[in-house]
């Protein structure tokens, strides 16, 4: 049960994972060259969808 509640992050956790992995995508490979499929597995995300709940496109994960 311990190990169940380690694995639950909170949403801002989670919008923080995705916003360094895009950030470090971004100054390696350039905005134009980084996927948000790129993004979902630096950030270590099982699903696209995850992404699009918290940014709508990769233009706003830039803002």
């Amino acid at each position: 049960m311990d190990q169940e509640i380690k694995d639950i992050q909170t949403k801002s956790e989670v919008q923080d994972e995705i916003l360094l992995a895009a950030l470090t995508l971004f100054a390696e490979k350039g905005y134009f060259n980084t996927s948000l499929i790129d993004i979902k597995e630096t950030a270590g995300i099982k699903a696209i969808g995850t992404i699009y709940q918290y940014f709508k496109t990769k233009q706003v994960i830039a803002a």
